[in-house]
């Protein structure tokens, strides 16, 4: 007669299969866990954690939203490990064609100014080896600006930017401000500061999903001031009118203005979603797998050598629905740069 061993208190965590990042939170996607900067070489895409936390707007001390980012790396690495790589709608194993590394948490400490270098110092070295940087994270600053430094000093040229976002983020903040490690009210300044980076192109930044009261009535010109094309600028208008007249032709309008050498940096607030599926986000927002279509195309549009990252910000840790929308979104953008197709 076989023994039966009652079950321990532990034995979920203890046998827990997946690699483990620390303690019982397993690595992204169960993958291999890098802290070696030259073992980056062996892998296609690395993960990297950026618990900043900005500081909370008035009246919204309590949210999870600005005091939670610091939890949503490691809440990330939870939701993943229920999902594989196989994509049915391809027939393609992105787990298979990609290799993926979970290379740890950026180093957040009491100064800002020195959080910001040991996120772009981490990000530098994913890219040194030849990997996608795929960050997960905090508010701007600090899961933004150092994000898209460290490209734009990798780049052999112009940089693209994809801003997934229902606000405007982009109010008349400087870097010396940063500098001066108070940081920017919020966080809200880090859209103007990105172009200060020499590589980036203005011409080639697209912002979509802005919408609703809480932009002012200078957000759109300030993009434009930097040098952003006006119909760069998509609001609730142009999405209402690509659902009527065709979305296709809409996310090929957005693929086209990528540029044909640029490097693509996707920069994704998950407020760009519809509050039917983001509920602490705006109304009036893109559908997940609207998004899904956008970002696959743009995976296409550019190719594996031409992504040169993805940056998931503002993540709230307590919406599990909106972290497994963010696999999908992250997962369907990689198989777009492997060139898979709907057709």
């Amino acid at each position: 007669m076989a023994s039966h061993r009652p079950r321990e208190a532990l034995d979920p965590l203890l046998e827990l299969k997946a690699t483990r990042f620390y303690g019982g939170t397993p690595t992204v996607f169960g993958s291999p866990f890098v802290q070696n900067p030259a073992d980056l070489r062996a892998f296609d895409v690395a993960y990297i954690g950026i618990p900043y936390q900005a500081p909370a707007a008035p009246g919204r001390e309590t949210s999870l939203i600005y005091n939670g980012t610091v939890l949503a790396p490691n809440k990330f690495r939870h939701n993943s490990v229920k999902y594989g790589g196989y994509l049915p709608e391809f027939d393609l194993h992105l787990f298979e064609r990609l290799r993926f590394c979970d290379y740890g948490n950026a180093d957040i400490v009491g100064s800002l100014k020195t959080s910001l270098e040991n996120v772009r110092a981490k990000v530098a070295d994913t890219l040194a080896a030849g990997c996608i940087p795929l960050t997960m994270g905090g508010n701007g600053p600090g899961a933004g600006n150092p994000v898209i430094e460290a490209i734009c000093h990798w780049a052999d040229g112009p940089v693209a930017v994809l801003n997934f976002d229902a606000h405007h983020d982009n109010y008349l903040f400087t870097s010396e401000q940063l500098a001066d490690d108070r940081g920017t009210p919020w966080g809200e300044g880090w859209a103007n500061l990105i172009f200060d980076n020499e590589n980036l192109s203005p011409a080639h930044f697209q912002h979509i999903g802005l919408r609703g009261p809480r932009a002012d009535s200078g957000a759109i010109q300030r993009f434009v001031d930097k040098g952003v094309p006006r119909e760069n600028v998509y609001t609730y208008k142009d999405i209402r009118r690509a659902r009527r007249d065709g979305f296709d032709a809409w996310i090929k309008t957005i693929t086209d203005r990528i540029g044909d050498n640029t490097k693509l940096w996707i920069a994704f607030d998950p407020d760009v979603i519809d509050t039917a599926g983001a509920p602490h986000g705006e109304p009036l927002g893109l559908q997940v797998e609207e998004l899904v279509e956008i970002l696959h195309a743009a995976g296409r549009a550019v190719g594996r050598d031409r992504l040169g990252g993805i940056s998931f910000m503002a993540m709230p840790p307590d919406e599990i629905h909106v972290h497994w929308a963010t696999v999908y979104l992250a997962l369907y953008t990689l198989a777009g740069a492997l060139g898979a197709s709907w057709d």
